[in-house]
């Protein structure tokens, strides 16, 4: 089909752009950095315990939120996290005009 022909022309563009490829180094280069990975690991299961406190009806306290922030804090203080954050938001903002672009073709209302 045309269509999917032309989807999978754009998902190999994407995959050649400068964004895509820079978010890949930064992830492989997390990937190697054990201390980066666990405070990423730490943030994110704190983050998600909470999100499944906070669902089950439980009131978090500021001191979960204070424990929240610093972990979050912690981990965008270390260089080759903030190296990959910043490498999938340009991605991101890259694939999100994509999308935009696509969607000012279609009449979805």
């Amino acid at each position: 089909m045309k269509i999917l022909d032309k989807a999978a022309e754009i998902g190999r563009l994407l995959a050649a752009s400068r964004e895509y490829q820079a978010m890949c180094r930064a992830r492989e280069e997390l990937q190697g950095d054990a201390v980066a990975r666990e405070l990423v690991q730490n943030f994110q299961m704190l983050q998600q315990s909470y999100e499944r406190m906070h669902m089950t009806g439980y009131q978090l306290t500021e001191e979960h939120v204070a424990r929240l922030k610093k972990a979050e804090e912690d981990m965008m203080a270390n260089d080759t996290v903030r190296r990959y954050f910043s490498a999938r938001q340009e991605f991101n903002r890259l694939f999100n005009q994509v999308q935009t672009r696509l969607r000012q073709h279609i009449d979805l209302s």
